[in-house]
């Protein structure tokens, strides 16, 4: 007896799986989830956390850096509506975003990507940047997002903030202080020269003999030229005509000379590769101002028994170093101790960022300081070439 067949049965798709292959209750299409799969390797080596969004708006993966930086576990995420990453007051305004570019997708890059708050799974929020791309091949419905934290940007750019209103601040100080120095030089010792001066002048007037009035002749002269050096020092402190006339170097030297004078201590300036063509005046400017900051460091607190100012050029910019064997300080210290960092400090490193160059400050408890600064030269032009003018044979 021929053995009756069993009748075919279809076999429906296995438990959990839709008919289409796709997990029961997924909103995502086929495409996305194969968007999904193929960026999964671009996902893990990709160095900002990282999102692919579906065209409903719902995450379809995400990488680890995202969970870390959100909280969500990979389970989470998936699913999960991008609109749960904005906090509340925002929402509204960040779905009319997305219909947006959802319906125009273009690339948005990091750097001129979207600014706004971001919100982690427990609630706190953290200002981000966020760069778009669609992904090809899906018709444009699935994205993918790079987000970057930037909290740590923020809070530099805030502490450079309070430092310069710190510094204008304690700048303004500074020039109603030494106003009142140079008022108080100018009455103390020019003003009381002058006034013995008168005396002599007297005095002079008053000689009974030729050799009387010799001798106060030349006590007279001494005292006019001890007043008129008094007022060059004053001048020089001010703006120093050498810097104007013959240029940086002899400047600097002068300077140097003055403070090993009034120190007693030897102030080395060494010069190398600079050549015989004047660097541009505020380069020059800057870089005079800055070795005078720290040099009036030195003789203010250092205690040093030498320093050394050395002077280089290289082809991109110049370079000058202070460097002194006195007693040292905590840089770390003295920038978050009370009152901020010191006005000498910040005016080194303010007139360095100004001319587009960068100021660092090396020093340990005695073991002396190094301040050390770069400044970028601008590039030399190069003169035209002489087109020929003459007419050729005809």
């Amino acid at each position: 007896m021929r053995a009756m067949s069993r009748p075919a049965t279809r076999r429906g798709p296995p438990k959990g799986v839709r008919a289409d292959g796709q997990p029961r209750g997924s909103t995502h299409d086929g495409t996305q989830l194969d968007a999904a799969v193929r960026a999964s390797d671009l996902l893990a080596s990709l160095p900002d956390p990282t999102l692919i969004i579906g065209g409903d708006g719902r995450i379809v993966a995400a990488n680890r850096d995202a969970e870390a930086l959100f909280g969500y576990s990979h389970e989470e995420w998936i699913g999960l509506s991008v609109n749960q990453l904005v906090p509340t007051r925002f929402r509204r305004w960040h779905a009319g975003l997305h219909a947006a570019y959802a319906a125009q997708p273009t690339t948005r890059t990091m750097g001129g990507g979207l600014l706004l708050p971001a919100l982690r799974k427990d609630g706190s929020e953290f200002p981000a940047e966020i760069s778009l791309a669609p992904l090809r091949g899906d018709g444009g419905t699935t994205s993918i997002a790079s987000i970057r934290d930037l909290t740590a940007r923020n809070n530099a750019t805030e502490e450079r903030e309070r430092d310069r209103r710190r510094f204008l601040e304690r700048v303004i100080t500074a020039q109603d202080d030494e106003r009142r120095r140079i008022a108080r030089e100018l009455h103390d010792e020019a003003g009381q020269a002058l006034a013995s001066l008168i005396v002599r002048l007297r005095t002079l007037q008053d000689a009974g003999t030729l050799g009387e009035a010799k001798t106060q002749a030349v006590r007279l002269r001494r005292s006019l030229a001890d007043t008129i050096g008094g007022l060059a020092r004053l001048a020089r402190g001010l703006h120093p005509s050498l810097l104007d006339d013959l240029g940086l170097v002899p400047a600097l030297k002068r300077h140097a000379a003055d403070i090993a004078e009034a120190l007693g201590i030897p102030v080395r300036v060494r010069v190398e590769r600079l050549g015989t063509r004047r660097l541009p005046l505020p380069v020059e400017t800057a870089l005079y101002r800055i070795a005078q900051e720290a040099l009036s460091n030195v003789a203010r607190h250092a205690r040093a028994a030498h320093v050394d100012v050395v002077l280089t050029r290289d082809p991109v910019g110049i370079h000058l170093t202070v460097t002194d064997d006195g007693r040292g300080f905590d840089p770390e210290a003295k920038a978050h101790g009370r009152g901020g960092p010191s006005l000498g400090l910040l005016g080194i490193r303010e007139r360095a960022a100004a001319q587009g160059g960068a100021a660092t400050i090396g020093s340990r408890a005695g073991r002396g300081t190094t301040v050390a600064v770069t400044l970028p030269l601008p590039a030399r032009r190069t003169p035209r070439s002489r087109q020929a003018t003459g007419r050729g044979r005809k």
